[in-house]
């Protein structure tokens, strides 16, 4: 009896585990992306490692698009392996570093980088996550708020805020960085008049 049994629970596990890989071969490069773009390597690892543990024990729970809840629960561990001054400060150490190196030939596309980088970090958290959600995630507004635990709504306001302040820094920054010459051009030009 022991044997059926254990025969019975090996067969649900058997398709319980093909049905988990194939979530794992169809998720994981993007949660992967996702977390490196956030923490170090080897964070973003194990990071990624206990998102997919947390999913196995409650994929029961799983909806039919499981993308959004795992980047939420990467997101979540994200959040509780940082602190938001230790991340905001890697960050502006980061971006101090590269305004020092000034090449004699800087190309335009670093600069506009440069200056993506610094619009990015002018923005509040809240505001940066969702720019990148959408804009580097490719997620929608309804998948990205399901990441934040917001509403659709409350996001889709919040994502009009920071795109709006993402583009004024932009404005600000092509004045600062060349003294009147516009590097990623005009608002009007990039299709935000």
């Amino acid at each position: 009896m022991a044997l059926e049994w254990r025969a019975r629970e090996e067969g649900f596990m058997t398709w319980d585990h093909a049905r988990f890989t194939q979530l794992y071969l169809d998720t994981h490069q993007r949660v992967l992306r996702y977390a490196l773009r956030r923490v170090a390597p080897e964070d973003a690892r194990d990071v990624v490692a206990d998102t997919y543990v947390i999913a196995w024990q409650r994929r029961s729970q799983l909806p039919s698009n499981p993308l959004p809840r795992l980047l939420r629960t990467t997101h979540n561990r994200i959040g509780n392996l940082l602190r938001r001054a230790a991340t905001r400060d890697a960050l502006q150490a980061t971006l101090e570093q590269l305004r020092g190196l000034e090449p004699p030939a800087a190309d335009v596309s670093v600069l506009e980088r440069l200056a993506v980088l610094e619009a990015l970090n002018r923005l509040t958290e809240l505001e940066r996550e969702a720019m990148l959600l959408v804009a580097w995630d490719g997620l929608s507004s309804r998948e990205a708020a399901t990441v934040l635990d917001r509403s659709a709504a409350t996001f889709a306001v919040r994502l009009h805020r920071a795109r709006r302040r993402f583009s004024n820094h932009l404005e600000q920054l092509d004045v600062e960085l060349s003294g009147g010459l516009q590097l990623c051009g005009s608002a009007a030009a990039r299709g935000h008049a």
